[in-house]
This record gives C-alpha cells, sequence and structure tokens, in this order.
C-alpha cells in the first residue's frame, strides 16, 4: 500500500499501536516482526491474517490462554546449520530449547482448541516432531543456560573432583583463618574476596606475618588482603580442573551442534513459525483487552464504519475521567466523499485520524477498533494531509505546504486511494483560497476517490450540496450548553459557531457584538439557508427511501400471494390425486392379503388330517419310546443289582439318588416314591431312581440336588441355591425341557430369597414354555418366596 507522505503512520501514532501489541509478545522475534508489520493492498493476504486473529480471539473469549515462556533469537543459527564443525554456543542452545518447549505449548494449545469445537480450523501449520533433539539439549542445558554435569560421564566425573576440591579450600581456609584469628593477626572484618578468591583480611602492619599471595589493599591503606599459601596451591589445582570443565563442556557444545544440523531446516521451519504465531497471539490479546473487532472485506462500500475511535485518544480520556465518543461513518452508491464541516475544537481532526487508524489496521490484517459490522474496501493508496506540514528546510509557507500536497494528490488519486485532508483550502485569502479549494476538490470527484475533507469554506459547502458523488456532513453543536459534542452527522453541513465559541470561552460581548456586525448577516444567513436545505434534502431522501420500500413490499406480497395461490391450487390437486393413489394402494394390497389367506385357508383344510394323524403317531412313538428306555433301564438295573422295591426299603436307611452326588435318608414311603432327606431339604424320589449306601453317609448341605443330565426319572424339585446366573438358566432349561419329556405335571425350584435375582431369572424361563399354567409360591411354613412351585 502507497502512503503518502512519508510520516504519515508516525503521525497518525501507528509506530506507537505496534509498540503497544509488541509488549505482549513472549519473545523478540515476535517483538520485531510486530513492529515490522505494515499495510498491504493484497486481499488475500489480509483475509488470511484476519482469519488467524479471529482463531484467537474466539479462544481467548473462552477462557482458554496459550502460554508462552520468554525466548530469545538464536544467533549464528544459520552458521551452524550450513557450516560444518561451527560449534554453537550455550546461550543459543538455551534459545533452541526455549524454542523448541514453546512449539510443545503450542502443538498442545492447538490439539485443545479442536477437541473444544468440532468446526474450529487452527489457521497455522504444525510444529515439526523435534523432541528427539529437546530431550537432548534438556539433558545437557539448564533453564539457565548452563552445561548439566550429566551431559557426559567425563564432565560428571570432573564436577565430582570440582565440587571435591572446593570443599579442600573451605576446610583449609577456615583453617587457616581460625589459626590466625586466634593470633589477634586479622583485622576486624575478617575475611573477604578479591579477583575470585577467597582471602584474608589483615592490618597492614601483619602482612609479613602471614605467607601467600596479596590480592591488594583497601582504599584507605591500612588493610591489606592475602590469600594464605597453602590455599593458593588448592585453588591452582581447581583452576586446572575448571580449564578441565571448560574443555569437556565444549565437547558437548560439539555433540549438539552435530545432532543440530541432522535437523536443519525442521529447526529454521519452527523458530519462524513460533515467532509468526508469537505476533499473531500477542496482537490479539491487545486487541482483545481493548475490544477490537474482526471487520469485513467488501468491496461494494466506500466506507462502512460503526462504532469507531482511536485507541490513544481513549487512553487520553479514560486517565482525565472522560468517555470517548464513538462515531460511525456510512458512505456507498455513488456518495464516495464527506466534505465535513463544524466547530473548531469540535472532533473533525480526531475524526480523519480515527477512520485513518481503522483503515490502516485493517490493512495490515489486524482487528480494528470498531464494531464487528464495520466493512472496509481495500485501497492501494492513501494520501493524508492533517496539521501543519509547513518545511523549514525549504522554506515554505502553510499554505505553500498545502499546495505541495494537492499537487501530489491530485498526482495519485483514482477510485483505489483514500484521501483525508484536514482544513481544505485554508492559509490564503478565503475567496482565493475557496475558489481553487472547489476547483480541485472537483477533480477529486472526477477521479472517484473515496475522501473526506474538513473545512470552513461556504462555498465548498454549497458545492457538495449540488454535486452529485459528495455529501455534506457536520459535527455536532450543542446550542444549549454551547459545547461540541464529537459526534459526526452525515447529509448536513454544519457552522463554525465562532461567535458562540467566542462567547463560551469568555470574550467581551461587546467585541462579539461588533464582529458580528461586521461579518454582516449575509454568512450566517447563508449557513442557515444552506442547513435548512439540507436538513429538508436529508427528510425527502428519507422518505424517497421508505415510499420505495414500500412499493418493493408491495410487489413482494402481491408477488407472493400470486405464487401462493398457484402452489395452493397446485398443491390441492396433488394431494387429491395421491389421496385417490393411496386409497387404490391400499385396496390391492387387503385383495393380495385376502386372497393369500385363502389360498393358505384351502391349504390347510386338505392338510388338517394329515398333519392330525401324523401329530397322533409321534406322540404315541414318544411314549412308547418312553416306556421302552425306562424298561431297558429297569433291565439293567436289574441286572446290576441296583433295583430297589418298595419292600426292599425301610425307614431310616441311607440312599443314593441314582447317577448323582446326592444322598440322604428315607423319611417316608409311599405307593410311587420315598420321601428323602437331603441336606436341610425333604425330596420325594420314584423308587427306580434310588440306590441303597450300604453304610450312612455325611449328607451334603451345599446343594441337595447337583442336576447334570436327565435320567429315566428326575426329581421333582430342583435346588439351583448358590448357583451363578447363566449356571442356573442353563440347569432350568434342561430341567423343565427333561420335565416335559416325561410328562411331569408340578416341579418345585427351591431359588432362596436373597436379592431375588434367582426368582426373577425362574419366571423369566418358565414364561418361555408355553406349557407352563401356573407359577406361584408355597405358604411360608413351606418355603415361601424362597420357592416357586410351577404347573405344566
Amino acid at each position: 500500500m502507497h502512503i503518502y507522505p512519508d510520516n504519515a503512520l508516525e503521525q497518525l501514532d501507528f509506530y506507537r499501536l505496534l509498540r503497544s501489541m509488541a509488549d505482549f509478545a513472549a519473545g523478540m522475534p515476535g517483538k520485531r516482526l510486530i513492529e515490522e508489520i505494515r499495510p498491504v493492498s493484497k486481499k488475500e493476504e489480509i483475509l488470511i491474517s484476519l482469519s488467524r486473529h479471529q482463531f484467537f480471539l474466539l479462544e481467548l473469549d473462552e477462557g482458554r490462554y496459550l502460554q508462552l515462556i520468554e525466548y530469545n533469537e538464536i544467533e549464528s543459527l544459520h552458521h551452524a546449520l550450513e557450516i560444518e564443525g561451527f560449534v554453537l554456543t550455550k546461550k543459543s542452545f538455551l534459545a533452541l530449547r526455549q524454542s523448541l518447549d514453546n512449539a510443545v505449548n503450542i502443538n498442545n494449545y492447538f490439539d485443545k482448541a479442536l477437541e473444544s469445537d468440532d468446526v474450529t480450523r487452527v489457521p497455522f501449520n504444525r510444529f515439526s516432531d523435534l523432541s528427539a533433539l529437546r530431550k537432548s539439549l534438556h539433558n545437557a542445558i539448564d533453564e539457565s543456560g548452563e552445561i548439566l554435569p550429566q551431559a557426559s560421564e567425563e564432565l560428571m566425573a570432573i564436577s565430582k573432583r570440582i565440587a571435591k576440591k572446593q570443599s579442600e579450600i573451605t576446610s583449609v581456609f577456615e583453617k587457616f583463618a581460625k589459626q590466625y584469628r586466634s593470633q589477634g593477626l586479622l583485622s576486624e572484618i575478617g575475611e573477604s574476596y578479591r579477583n575470585g578468591r577467597r582471602v584474608l583480611a589483615l592490618p597492614t602492619e601483619n602482612k609479613r606475618k602471614i605467607s601467600g599471595i596479596i590480592h591488594g589493599e583497601s582504599e584507605s591503606g591500612k588493610t591489606v588482603f592475602i590469600e594464605p599459601q597453602a590455599v593458593t596451591e588448592v585453588n591452582n589445582a581447581l583452576f586446572s580442573l575448571e580449564q578441565e570443565k571448560q574443555r569437556e563442556e565444549y565437547k558437548v557444545l560439539q555433540r549438539l551442534s552435530d545432532e543440530l544440523r541432522i535437523y536443519g531446516p525442521q529447526v529454521i521451519e519452527t523458530v519462524e513459525l513460533l515467532a509468526l504465531i508469537d505476533k499473531y497471539y500477542a496482537c490479539s490479546v491487545y486487541c482483545f483487552k481493548r475490544g477490537f473487532s474482526v471487520a469485513r472485506q467488501d468491496d461494494r462500500v466506500a466506507l462502512h464504519v460503526i462504532e469507531s475511535y482511536h485507541p490513544h485518544l481513549e487512553d487520553h480520556l479514560v486517565k482525565e475521567n472522560k468517555k470517548v465518543v464513538k462515531n460511525s461513518l456510512v458512505l456507498h452508491g455513488q456518495n464516495k466523499m464527506l466534505l465535513l464541516s463544524g466547530p473548531n475544537a469540535g472532533g473533525k481532526s480526531v475524526l480523519l485520524k480515527t477512520i485513518a487508524i481503522n483503515q490502516l489496521l485493517f490493512q495490515c490484517g489486524l482487528p480494528t477498533p470498531c464494531d464487528q459490522e464495520s466493512k472496509f474496501f481495500v485501497f492501494k493508496k492513501l494520501a493524508l494531509d492533517i496539521g501543519d506540514n509547513q518545511s523549514i528546510e525549504d522554506d515554505l509557507s502553510t499554505y505553500s505546504s498545502h499546495l505541495e500536497h494537492m499537487r501530489n494528490f491530485l498526482e495519485m488519486c483514482d477510485r483505489s486511494t483514500l484521501l483525508l485532508i484536514d482544513e481544505f483550502g485554508t492559509g490564503t485569502d478565503p475567496r482565493v483560497g475557496g475558489a481553487l479549494a472547489e476547483s480541485i476538490l472537483h477533480q477529486f470527484v472526477k477521479r472517484g476517490s473515496t475522501a473526506i475533507i474538513t473545512t470552513h469554506y461556504s462555498n465548498l459547502k454549497s458545492y457538495a450540496h449540488k454535486m452529485k458523488g459528495i455529501v455534506n456532513g457536520s459535527m455536532s453543536f450543542d446550542m444549549e450548553k454551547l459545547q461540541p459534542t464529537y459526534s459526526v452527522q452525515v447529509g448536513k453541513p454544519g457552522s463554525s459557531f465562532a461567535f458562540e465559541i467566542a462567547e463560551r470561552m469568555g470574550l467581551p460581548k461587546q467585541i462579539i457584538a461588533q464582529a458580528r456586525k461586521k461579518a454582516g448577516n449575509q454568512v450566517y444567513e447563508m449557513e442557515k439557508l444552506l442547513s435548512q436545505l439540507m436538513h429538508e434534502k436529508e427528510i425527502i431522501a428519507t422518505k424517497k427511501v421508505e415510499i420505495q420500500k414500500q412499493e418493493q413490499e408491495l410487489k413482494r406480497l402481491t408477488s407472493s400471494y400470486t405464487e401462493l395461490k398457484s402452489k395452493l391450487d397446485i398443491q390441492r390437486k396433488k394431494y387429491k390425486a395421491e389421496r385417490k393413489e393411496e386409497l387404490a394402494r391400499l385396496r390391492a394390497e387387503n385383495v393380495r392379503e385376502l386372497e393369500k389367506k385363502l389360498n393358505e385357508f384351502k391349504k390347510l383344510a386338505e392338510t388338517e388330517e394329515s398333519i392330525q394323524a401324523e401329530l397322533e403317531a409321534q406322540k404315541d412313538k414318544q411314549v412308547e419310546e418312553i416306556k421302552s428306555a425306562k424298561t431297558l433301564h429297569e433291565e439293567a438295573y436289574r441286572l446290576s443289582g441296583e433295583w430297589v422295591n418298595r419292600d426292599d426299603l425301610n425307614i431310616g436307611d441311607y440312599v443314593q439318588i441314582r447317577e448323582t452326588d446326592s444322598m440322604g435318608k428315607i423319611l417316608g414311603l409311599e405307593k410311587k416314591v420315598a420321601r428323602v432327606a437331603v441336606g436341610a431339604l425333604s425330596v420325594d424320589v420314584p423308587y427306580e431312581s434310588l440306590v441303597k449306601a450300604s453304610n450312612p453317609i455325611e449328607i451334603k448341605s451345599q446343594r441337595s440336588i447337583q442336576y447334570s443330565r436327565p435320567n429315566t426319572t428326575i426329581p421333582s424339585r430342583l435346588d439351583i441355591r448358590g448357583m451363578s446366573f447363566k449356571e442356573a438358566k442353563e440347569v432350568l432349561v434342561k430341567y423343565f425341557d427333561d420335565a416335559l419329556v416325561r410328562h411331569m405335571h408340578q416341579v418345585e425350584i427351591l431359588h432362596g430369597r436373597g436379592n431375588g435375582v434367582l426368582r426373577k431369572l425362574v419366571r423369566q424361563v418358565a414364561r418361555d414354555y408355553k406349557e407352563v399354567s401356573e407359577l406361584r409360591h408355597p405358604e411360608e411354613e413351606a418355603g415361601g418366596e424362597g420357592m416357586t412351585i410351577i404347573r405344566f
């Protein structure tokens, strides 16, 4: 972006604003990049920068802050990467360590930003993985930039010898100090440091009584500082070790420099990206604290700045406990110029600087001190004439300086130029200056430049009233308080209010009255008439816009009604057609369903007799097979001698339930079953399922029955207490299946009370069998809710 004159940015306090932003940078590279920011005319570059600031502003608004530690320039980095054998200093490696630590913090910050909002896009590249190099630096260099003893085995050994030697020096020194103090040879202070050595302080007359090296005298010459000879010998040995340590530290720096060259391109990229992110984040923090906004770019507007202010004016007013007045200025369509008039000290020059600083910051890709609804056109040139630019060196008058600027303005102005001119045409005879100013203004309008121009000339106000492309504006004035309000009004010219301000400032009324008489009423009446015309023009323009809006709304409503009626007619016909189609489809489905059922009924009628016959035959076969199996089991048991008849058993005998581990004692004998005590329970067991036990057995108390596989007969009671949910379900399903196969009419499931899980499981499994006709609990004395009786 071309800016005229050369000192325009300085006039607008632009550099001062950048320095304020640079104060928030963590390192000198970031500060340097901020101070190098300049306005540009490339839209893409501006929009990229704005998107980056928008990202940080949103994060700051959500309370997410980027923590950067202070870092410095890495001196001679390019030399170290390009020159084989070049060794970086400890200071440079410390700066590199700081940069790599910041890179890790930034990557973590971006990761959290993405986690916090899935649609957030980080507008920066990620840092390369330099974790190995970072680890090497942390293992070799501490936070102050000193080489760590553990950086190498040899360095560790040397450091231990140095520590030992330092301890020896302390011991030897304190020995001599104690000896000489007891002899009364030392001065009052006793000891001190000179040339980095610990020395004894003694009166000058005693210096020959102690052998050693003299390191100096006091200013009065009454005290001499001596290092005892024995301490000197140990110190020399320590000095030798220090030299050895420096050589070993240099080897460590050589090793780190060689390792650094492996990562050359990634290191350069990391250092540059860190400075760039530091720059954007620092500027964003400053703008966030000041309430700046990210405005939009729009080629359709000339000026569209809403609620704008100058940050340095705000600082000044805050110190005086005053509130800054924010101004909005909108120029669009053919109107690209504003001719601004009004009283002196009314804020015209401040408005020019405010618009200029907002435009410059936007074209730097920075947030601006205005509302986020503001829009900016990207200008290629900005020409500024604010204040007295008289050149002492060239011996030019103030007016000559203005004319010099106007000549340059005329050379550079076009549709991509923004002109900001203060006190246009002043400095010479008003009639001549006004005429010349009007001619120059006509050229500005003709060439399509965007401009804000302040003036007191009435002929320019009249010109703006008649000419297309330029509008009058004013800084408003409170007539009651006789003071400016610093608020801009577009579409209405302003008066200088010179007499009113003079009266407020305390000038004698006689002088003011005489001045009014000399000026005559012509100027006053002209300004009054012009103001009235502009006011009426503004009213007419407003009414015209309202009428146009009403006409457009009427057209829209009429068109909408016609379109809606047409759509409703079409929708009504479509709905009727779709309804009839739906009814026809449903009827067709009903017909197909009825035909299908009819065919099924026909087939069922034909096969009902054969299916019934097959079912009866299968049932008969099942009964025969069960009887046969029972007979075979009985024969096998009789042959093995295990068969038991009722007559073979007596009450009190011990028996085992066949094919199980359950044993018990006979409590009673009935026609087909024996009641057997198994543990704490009594079980009815068919005689064919019993085997006599030759000796009394120990009755197990954990479970009455361990049901595993179906027998010829099965017990009518099943105990599932203590089983897991899965185990109990498997046992229940198998037990129900076997009970149904054996045509049992009733079974009892002993599940216990507990937490009710097994009780619910029994009911759940039972519901899966349609043969189950009843589920109930017995009386409390017979088991209550701890048992479920199931009838088939």
